[in-house]
């Protein structure tokens, strides 16, 4: 029979010996990642880091006020007067207003609307309104036969007969003039060029040009004849006058383009027995109104566009891009033909109206009339697009929006929506 006790093991024996250890398999022991032996820092490659990043960061800071310097170098090209006064300006017109506006002064006798804004000359004043209707600013000018002419960021009011004048952007008068004998015309550029025609001691007259900052920079002198109308080019470097005199029983009058830099003209025109009535200027040209027709000539060649007509013109309006003609019967002012031009004077529509026409102005597409106590709104095809009725007694009007207007009348300025549709 097999033997299960217990066997004995003699401690005694197995004291003092080193215990074996057991063997692992080699495909059971852990793999240890190779130790990575990291080369020592370069010497200056900190050095040479911060070198780069600072050439780079002085590349993009040069680029970003090159950016920023020729961004307002283009600005202030394309700013009218100057950069700073094209900002002010805009900023003058931020604001709510509302409408009506009461007009204390005593009678208006002027309005014109440049894009958001628009200017009320008054018996007693110059005022500026925005489109919201909020009153941007006002100066008074004394004058007592006051007329206006505007410039793309000023405006400039001379009293006819008298010997002053004035010349405010939306915030203040920027320039101011007194002359020792009558005021006959003036004329702004869209520089804040400016020129006035007066009576003078030793000839007939003569015309006047200063710049922005008042400093005269032009002079003419007309020995025989009188000066009665002017224009002058945006950038203020040329100047177109209009002349009349009576000689041998026969009306005589003439038309000249000046630069201001030199003595003679650089172009003339005998205008024969026309009476010029008006000279108006834009960038591509200048517009000549005479009692027996328009013609449009540009700055640089004096190329001549003419627009002729049996009746004559009643109202000459100009905006950007555009101009308008409308010439009626004087027996009949009833009878109207309306002529949309471009801004080089090319023809683009004509079309008939028949009404009396209180006020007509012109903006990008639109044509907007006031014919007693109706308002019509036109495209520049003559297509009828809005009618309504409006109130009694506007003698000015000024384009708001697309189908609203500004009603000027002798006690104060009304919004109107001419938003009835026309029939199909």
């Amino acid at each position: 029979m097999p033997n299960y006790q217990k066997k004995k093991v003699h401690r005694k024996a197995l004291e003092g010996k080193t215990p074996v250890k057991e063997s692992v398999p080699k495909e059971k022991k852990e793999k240890r990642a190779p130790k990575l032996k990291l080369n020592p820092p370069l010497k200056g490659t900190s050095e040479k880091v911060k070198k780069i990043e600072l050439k780079h960061n002085t590349k993009v800071l040069a680029i970003i006020i090159s950016v920023v310097v020729l961004t307002v170098l283009i600005l202030g090209i394309l700013s009218p007067v100057s950069l700073n006064e094209s900002f002010t300006n805009a900023l003058n017109v931020i604001g709510s207003g509302s409408y009506p506006i009461e007009v204390s002064d005593s009678q208006i006798i002027d309005g014109y609307s440049y894009g958001a804004y628009y200017y009320v000359l008054t018996d007693s004043s110059i005022r500026a309104y925005s489109n919201s209707g909020k009153e941007i600013y006002s100066a008074g000018h004394g004058f007592s036969n006051p007329c206006m002419c505007v410039s793309d960021s000023r405006a400039l009011v001379f009293d006819q007969g008298g010997k002053s004048l004035i010349v405010t952007n939306l915030s203040k008068i920027t320039n101011s003039f007194t002359s020792d004998s009558a005021i006959i015309t003036a004329a702004i550029a869209r520089n804040g060029t400016y020129a006035v025609a007066t009576k003078t001691n030793g000839y007939t007259s003569k015309a006047i040009v200063y710049n922005k900052n008042n400093k005269k920079i032009y002079e003419w002198n007309c020995a025989k004849d009188y000066i009665n109308n002017l224009a002058i080019s945006p950038n203020g470097k040329k100047i177109a006058i209009t002349t009349v005199n009576a000689s041998g029983g026969q009306f005589v009058s003439k038309l000249y383009v000046f630069e201001c830099d030199k003595v003679n003209s650089v172009f003339s025109r005998d205008l024969n027995e026309a009476v010029p009535l008006l000279l108006c200027s834009n960038k591509k040209g200048f517009s000549l109104v005479t009692d027996s027709g328009y013609s449009f000539f540009d700055w640089s060649k004096y190329g001549e566009a003419n627009v002729s007509n049996d009746y004559s013109l009643g109202y000459f309006r100009q905006s950007s891009g555009n101009i308008l003609l409308v010439f009626n019967r004087v027996s009949n002012l009833t009878d109207n033909l309306l002529v949309v031009l471009n801004s080089k004077g090319k023809k683009v529509s004509e079309f008939n109206f028949n009404g009396a026409i209180s006020d007509i102005q012109i903006k990008g597409n639109h044509i907007y009339c006031i014919s007693e106590t109706s308002a019509y709104l036109f495209d520049r095809a003559g297509k009828l697009l809005k009618t309504g009725k409006c109130p009694f007694g506007c003698i000015k009007l000024s384009p708001l929006g697309s189908k609203t207007v500004a009603l000027i009348t002798d006690n104060g300025i009304e919004k109107f929506e001419i938003d009835d549709e026309v029939a199909k």
